[in-house]
């Protein structure tokens, strides 16, 4: 009898362990993850190969594996996108991913085949079925990559006990024939990593090799706008529009870039006459 008794009082013990731990638990820390499908992208694909010292772009994807999945993943205090990890095939690191801008919420897909943006606090992932996708733009800065051996490697995003399936990379050494390429894509990465003064940089070595690169100006506009500073800004659009509308390098003018126009335009108000007589036309 007393060894029952011994044994039940064990039990209790153990059982009272559990429940303190668990209702002692931060529940920041506390990840539902039942049903919840992630998917990772790298460079809008599964595969890509990059030269060392130039950025990676991964994007990382939660959605319901069914209609009747429910579930939720983060909090205010540690949005869902600081709970996945970078998994990798071998013991070579790829350091800290940095976040590249905010996360979004994408809804059901609109007649003209793009899904529209959800408004709403994206740092709560509610998964409510397959209705929403959250989604998140993660990179390796190029400081990073130019650390890495050459060769494959295939990288898996967790959050919580779900994996998504590999996407492959393959790291090759950095050439002098896309020396500039690397260059735009390190100015565009830090620009996106809200390090404006160093993508401005960066873009202004690209404009010293190619003085007529639309993507260089327009990226110089990007850290201009980032660091406050709507006026410069909009020279560096509009000399991008002009290089357009030169006819020196074909291109279709794209409303992305109208949109950045307009955008600090509306933080400047009204322009002088000057100003208005100096910029060409836009939509």
């Amino acid at each position: 009898m007393r060894r029952w008794s011994a044994v039940a009082l064990v039990a209790l013990l153990v059982i009272a362990g559990v429940l303190w731990y668990v209702r002692g638990r931060n529940p920041d820390e506390a990840v539902e993850t039942g049903g919840v499908m992630v998917a990772l992208r790298v460079d809008g694909g599964f595969d890509t190969t990059i030269e060392r010292g130039e950025p990676l772009l991964l994007e990382v994807f939660l959605q319901g594996r069914t209609d009747a999945v429910s579930a939720t993943l983060g909090s205010a205090a540690m949005p869902w996108h600081r709970l996945v990890s970078l998994q990798r095939d071998s013991d070579v690191a790829l350091g800290e991913p940095v976040v590249l801008g905010l996360p979004r919420v994408l809804g059901v897909v609109l007649d003209g085949g793009k899904p529209s943006l959800v408004d709403e606090d994206a740092s709560l992932a509610r998964i409510v079925g397959r209705q929403r996708t959250y989604t998140v733009a993660l990179g390796v800065p190029p400081e990073l990559t130019s650390a890495l051996p050459v060769g494959r490697r295939t990288i898996r995003a967790t959050i919580g006990a779900v994996t998504s399936l590999p996407v492959s990379v393959t790291v090759t050494e950095p050439t002098a024939d896309r020396e500039v390429e690397r260059l735009r894509r390190s100015a565009r990465f830090s620009v996106r990593a809200g390090n404006y003064e160093t993508g401005k940089r960066v873009a202004e070595s690209v404009l010293a090799r190619q003085p007529d690169d639309v993507g260089a100006h327009t990226t110089i506009g990007d850290a201009l706008n980032g660091l406050g500073r709507p006026r410069e800004a909009r020279a560096a659009y509009l000399k991008a529009l002009a290089v357009i509308r030169s006819g020196r390098q074909f291109y279709e003018e794209p409303e992305s870039l109208y949109a950045r126009i307009r955008e600090v335009e509306r933080k400047l108000g009204p322009l002088t006459k000057r100003e208005r007589a100096a910029a060409p036309p836009v939509r």
